[in-house]
C-alpha cells in the first residue's frame, strides 16, 4: 500500500468514528481528518510515485451546500520520460515526435483520462464513498503535455 493510500484509509477511519462522537455529515468528518492527514503530506511533497511521475499537491475541501468532500491529488509527469516511454511502447510505429502529437490529441487525450481514471479507481477503491469525490490532476513539466483532469466514480 503506498503512502499516500495508507494516508487517505487513515482518515476514513478517523471520519467514521468522527461522524459518530460529533453526530456531523461522514462527508464532513472524512474531510476534517484528510486535510489534517493531507496537511502532513503536503509537509513531504514533492513524493515520488513511479520514474516520470511526482505526487506534488494534495488537499481535501468539503463544501457545505451539497455536503461533499472534494479530495484533489496532483501529479507532476516527466513529458520527455512519459512520451519516450509511450513511443518505444508503439514499437517504432511513432516517433517521440508523432508520439507527442497523439497523445495531445482528442482521442490522445480520452485513451489517457481512461487509463488515468482505470488506475486511480483501482488504486482509490476503498474510497468510492458517498459525499467524497476524488479528482486527480496530471501536470506536465514542460509544454509538450496536456494537462488532465479525472474525477474517479462518477
Amino acid at each position: 500500500m503506498n503512502k499516500t493510500k495508507a494516508i487517505l484509509l487513515t482518515g476514513v477511519l478517523l471520519a467514521s468514528f468522527g461522524a459518530h462522537a460529533n453526530d456531523t455529515s461522514l462527508s464532513k468528518s472524512f474531510c476534517n481528518a484528510a486535510q489534517d492527514e493531507l496537511s502532513s503530506v503536503n509537509e513531504q511533497l514533492p513524493i515520488s510515485i513511479d520514474y516520470m511521475t511526482q505526487l506534488i499537491g494534495a488537499s481535501a475541501l468539503h463544501t457545505k451546500g451539497n455536503d461533499l468532500c472534494n479530495v484533489t491529488m496532483t501529479y507532476l509527469i516527466e513529458s520527455n520520460k512519459f512520451i519516450g516511454t509511450f513511443s518505444d511502447a508503439t514499437e517504432g510505429a511513432m516517433n517521440f515526435n508523432e508520439s507527442t502529437d497523439f497523445l495531445n490529441s482528442s482521442e490522445g487525450n480520452e485513451i489517457l483520462t481512461n487509463v488515468f481514471k482505470q488506475q486511480g479507481e483501482q488504486e482509490y477503491k476503498d474510497y468510492n464513498l458517498e459525499g467524497v469525490e476524488i479528482r486527480l490532476l496530471y501536470k506536465s513539466d514542460d509544454s509538450k503535455l496536456n494537462d488532465l483532469s479525472v474525477t474517479l466514480f462518477e
